[in-house]
């Protein structure tokens, strides 16, 4: 354990780093601390890695080791979970929903996954808030949703951000695996990665697009696992189906991705906000294999706040 000197705080590191890194690190919990106190948040938390390992747990207002929603985040343990089933060969990236499900849309793995789908109504915020604090995973809802509403009114091929995508993902790892689809996810993705993840208290009924809760360090030991530079994944994502988006942006498996240098960043918000009172959001990002921080919080940010967050670690990184 290193322990590390700012003019605002005193930091212990779990890993011993060079004063420049350790300068870093400490940077990333302060631009942390601001944005915290500069959103109104009672409670945060913060993850910090260096090259995969463990370098700064912090809490404020909270434990470091809290139990936080990642919402959204959960986009990237389905995304994973799809290419595990795939890797097995249950599955295959052009195999469509209709004919493993028995029903619905005719919409292939690889489309669902990279947002393409041209699915444009979001039948999951009503869901969500009808279905707030209440158990059982309710993607089956989602498919009836898109049944009714008949072909997807969208273009195919073109990026739109829909949760209804890794709604639909959930029944075909379900079909195939022959399990649901907590058991199936739990075992492929977080077993492997020896990470301590539970269904969400306020949002079981979003789990495959939104619905996974677990401490800021557990997420960064999954992100780590399955995205840092000597994953199979991390170490060459656009080999894998995904969607182009503007700036050289890229989006598979649950994740934005960057080519950078010689490595790629990964990134990914996630926000929950519910009439009844409940927010939080979270964040997990990466950079070029090296720093990479999970952040989780109890507000709800608007865009605005989301990139300032974005804005302020970067600064930490890359000052």
């Amino acid at each position: 354990m290193r322990c590390f000197w700012t003019l605002v705080l005193w930091i212990c590191f779990a890993l011993p780093l060079s004063a420049q890194d350790a300068q870093t690190a400490a940077r990333l919990v302060t631009a942390f601390e601001t944005w915290i106190a500069e959103n109104n948040a009672k409670t945060g938390t913060l993850s910090v890695r260096f090259k995969g390992e463990p370098v700064v747990q912090h809490g404020v207002g909270t434990d470091a080791d809290t139990v936080m929603e990642m919402a959204s985040l959960g986009k990237a343990v389905t995304g994973i979970c799809v290419a595990e089933v795939v890797r097995e060969g249950l599955l295959g990236y052009d195999d469509v929903f209709s004919d493993i499900v028995g029903k619905g849309p005719d919409l292939s793995v690889a489309q669902l996954l990279n947002q393409t789908s041209g699915l444009r109504t979001d039948s999951t915020q009503k869901l969500m808030v009808k279905r707030f604090a209440k158990a059982g995973h309710r993607s089956a809802d989602v498919v009836d949703a898109v049944i009714k509403r008949g072909a997807p009114k969208g273009a195919v091929g073109q990026f739109r951000y829909n949760n209804e995508n890794y709604a639909l993902l959930a029944p075909m790892i379900e079909e195939v695996t022959q399990t649901d689809f907590e058991r199936a996810c739990q075992a492929r993705v977080f077993a492997p990665a020896g990470v301590l993840a539970q269904v969400s208290a306020v949002a079981a009924s979003s789990l495959s697009w939104g619905g996974w809760a677990m401490s800021a360090d557990d997420y960064a030991q999954f992100h780590s696992y399955w995205f840092g530079p000597d994953s199979a994944y991390g170490q060459d994502p656009f080999a894998l189906p995904h969607a182009q988006l503007d700036g050289g942006v890229r989006y598979g498996h649950g994740m934005f991705i960057r080519a950078s240098q010689d490595s790629y960043n990964f990134w990914h918000f996630g926000a929950l906000c519910f009439p009844s009172g409940h927010n939080s959001g979270s964040y997990a990002v990466s950079w070029q294999g090296k720093w990479s921080a999970v952040a989780a919080y109890d507000v709800c940010p608007d865009w605005d706040a989301m990139k300032a967050l974005d804005g302020a670690l970067a600064r930490a990184v890359f000052q």
